[in-house]
C-alpha cells in the first residue's frame, strides 16, 4: 500500500507521486479527498476507495461523528 487514509481522515491532497507496483498504490478511508498529478505504474488497484466514513450504521458513523467534531473543537 503506498498512500493509505484511514476511515476518519478526510481532505487530504495526495500530489505528484510515482508509485510502482504497488497494491493498493492509494487507498482512500474517509471522504474529500484529491488525488491529482500521480503516476501510476503496473498498480492494481492504482486506487481504492472504502466508503466506511460514509456509512449510515449507527454505531460507525457516531464513533467517527464524535471523534472526528472532538478533534475539530480542539484544534480551533
Amino acid at each position: 500500500m503506498g498512500a493509505y487514509m484511514d476511515d476518519c481522515v478526510s481532505g487530504t491532497e495526495i500530489t505528484g507521486n510515482i508509485f510502482y507496483r504497488v497494491q493498493r498504490a492509494a487507498f482512500l478511508g474517509g471522504r474529500d479527498h484529491l488525488v491529482v498529478n500521480n503516476i501510476f505504474v503496473d498498480c492494481d488497484p492504482a486506487v481504492e476507495v472504502d466508503g466506511r466514513g460514509l456509512d449510515s450504521s449507527p454505531v460507525w458513523r457516531g464513533w467517527c461523528m464524535t471523534r472526528c467534531a472532538s478533534a475539530w473543537r480542539r484544534s480551533r
